[in-house]
């Protein structure tokens, strides 16, 4: 899936900054990849911890009269929460 970057947003999580790329797809209308890097301490290379890719087709088709930012603002919410639980899980593993 190829495309162009429409949103980005960094937040800081236990002092490790996050980047949160949106992709809009080149195939598919309502199609977005979601990606989360982060750079550890010490590190000059980011990592990939989260992908994910949403079609949001079925969701504006049942609404045709709402728009896809709402959708997407709610899909960014719900990977920020989800990177920063999952890494509040391992936050004491060796």
């Amino acid at each position: 899936m190829r495309g162009h970057i429409i949103a980005e947003e960094r937040f800081l999580h236990q002092s490790i900054d996050h980047h949160l790329f949106v992709t809009a797809s080149d195939d598919a209308e309502n199609e977005y990849r979601f990606e989360v890097r982060r750079i550890l301490p010490g590190s000059d290379v980011p990592e990939t911890i989260f992908e994910k890719i949403v079609d949001f087709t079925d969701q504006l088709n049942q609404s045709p009269a709402s728009s896809i930012e709402p959708l997407i603002q709610s899909e960014l919410e719900a990977i920020r929460k989800c990177v920063n639980d999952e890494e509040d899980i391992h936050t004491h593993d060796p």
